[in-house]
């Protein structure tokens, strides 16, 4: 790290030019969502921290990786959207999201990645982007090697092990396992710290303690240590004492700018809610009024069945009434003959039958003709009585299609209208102990994960698992988690866990 009160040049460098230089995080906040106040703090952090996940410096396991995936693309592109995966040049067709230990361990195409991920991104729905920033760093926050600083050390014995500084304290680790601490000292245990060349000592607030020694490599990683545990120890005090006035007004104007970005994500949703509401009736008008042309258009065809059987009909009421005036100049000239008949029944007798037969034949068609005309007006009663019931049938019909087509304008117009060396001052508040992850306070989220996991192991190409893979797999198998694995590695008195550091 570069001190700010010295030159670059005079501090240990290199040589080579031109200098790189990174702008990392030295000290972890114990929790994100009280410490980092002001976004852009957030947004840095964030940064960081995305960067230290998916390049494997913090082990994150497979489906949380996913989850945390999907923070990240609201964080860059807001709510989801199709066109963000129909274009092949944008979103996670082009961005990297997962660390490459996990794509590399599971037989899964990209598109399937993509399309998980976004399966749960579409869960994010009006969530700010600054809000996914705290979501995604209170999830990170919960993974195992957050914020730990890992230094090799030997004991007394020359025993080879891990020394984890983080911002809740020292913890001891096995080389070959950074995930499961086996014993810790909180800050508050600790009175003061001082090295010596590669020897470096903690002495421990409680009088029936021996003291807590481990060796290094080199006095430079002492130096380290001794900084990074100043550091943390005092930001640990710090967050136990009452805020100070600027950081209380730092909060103050936080808290009123989110309170302003919430009002107006409020105001964006209730538009947006508004916006989908007038849509939906829109459609629904649409999907009406398709229905009501459908109708018009059945509507239609039967009247036009309906003027084809009245013409029919008509027809045929011509020809009965041309069957009646037939029928009518029967009789009349049935009469003729009686009357010649009459006239001439002095003439001769073969006159007189010629007139009989004809007479005869006459009234045998008139017999016929009655007959056909009794059938006709028979028939035509019917005909009659059907076409009253189909003209009454006709001006219902055009009734009601008048009213669909009002109906249908009235739709179609309300469409229109929408360090120093030094002791350390000793503080009893163990807080952090009393903690649980934020995800196991999310039923619904714990089934999510839990069912993703089953679904990603289904696919994970075992001899591709690392070391630590194995060992999560184990810890969530006994039910552990980060604050548990605290609470258990601080079990016992200061005296008793030295005693078994030295012991390993």
């Amino acid at each position: 790290w570069l001190k700010y009160n010295r030159k670059i040049t005079a501090q240990d460098v290199g040589k080579q030019y031109p200098l790189q230089f990174k702008f990392c995080v030295k000290y972890y906040p114990e929790e994100v969502e009280n410490e980092l106040v002001q976004e852009v703090t957030q947004r840095l952090f964030y940064l960081q921290v995305r960067n230290d996940i998916l390049d494997g410096s913090i082990y994150c396991p497979p489906e949380s990786s996913v989850l945390l995936a999907s923070y990240a693309c609201q964080c860059k592109y807001g709510d989801f959207r199709e066109e963000l995966i129909d274009d092949p040049n944008n979103f996670i067709n082009t961005d990297n999201l997962l660390p490459e230990r996990v794509i590399e361990q599971h037989e899964i195409s990209k598109a399937k990645w993509i399309e998980t991920i976004v399966k749960m991104y579409k869960n994010h729905k009006d969530m700010l982007r600054e809000e996914a920033i705290v979501e995604y760093l209170k999830l990170a926050q919960d993974l195992e090697m957050f914020g730990v600083n890992y230094f090799n050390i030997k004991n007394k014995k020359g025993s080879e092990l891990l020394l984890g500084v983080d911002a809740l304290g020292l913890s001891i680790y096995k080389q070959d396992n950074k995930l499961t601490p086996t014993i810790g000292f909180p800050w508050s245990e600790i009175k003061n710290v001082s090295y010596s060349n590669k020897k470096f000592t903690i002495k421990s607030s409680d009088k029936n303690s021996s003291n807590f020694v481990f060796f290094t490599d080199h006095s430079r990683i002492n130096k380290t240590i001794l900084h990074m545990s100043m550091g943390n120890h005092d930001l640990y005090l710090k967050r136990r004492k009452p805020d100070t006035i600027e950081m209380q007004q730092m909060k103050a104007q936080a808290e009123e700018e989110r309170k302003t970005k919430q009002n107006y994500k409020d105001k964006i949703t209730r538009e947006r809610l508004a916006k989908e509401e007038i849509e939906r009736k829109l459609a629904d008008m649409e999907l009406r009024l398709k229905e009501s042309n459908e109708v018009n258009e059945g509507t239609q065809r039967q009247l036009e069945e309906y003027e084809r059987k009245i013409r029919e009909l008509e027809e045929l009421l011509e020809q009965s009434n041309r069957q009646k005036r037939e029928l009518e100049e029967m009789h009349a000239r049935l009469a003729e003959n009686k009357r010649a008949l009459e006239h001439a029944k002095a003439n001769a007798d073969e006159d007189r039958e010629r007139l009989l037969k004809e007479n005869e034949q006459i009234q045998l068609q008139i017999s016929k003709k009655n007959i056909e005309v009794e059938h006709g007006s028979e028939e035509l009663r019917q005909r009659q009585e059907e076409l009253e019931r189909l003209r009454a049938e006709r001006e219902e019909l055009e009734a009601k299609a008048s009213m669909l087509e009002e109906a249908a304008k009235a739709k179609e117009k309300s469409k229109e209208e929408d360090v120093t060396l030094g002791s350390m001052e000793f503080v009893d508040d163990r807080r952090e102990e009393s903690r649980q992850t934020n995800i196991s306070s999310n039923i619904e989220l714990q089934n999510q994960l839990k069912s993703l996991a089953q679904d990603l192991n289904e696919k994970r190409v075992v001899n591709k698992m690392e070391g630590i893979d194995h060992i999560h797999n184990e810890n969530q198998r006994l039910g552990l988690d980060k604050f548990k694995t605290l609470r258990q590695i601080r079990q016992g008195n200061t005296k008793k866990r030295v005693d078994r550091f030295e012991a390993l």
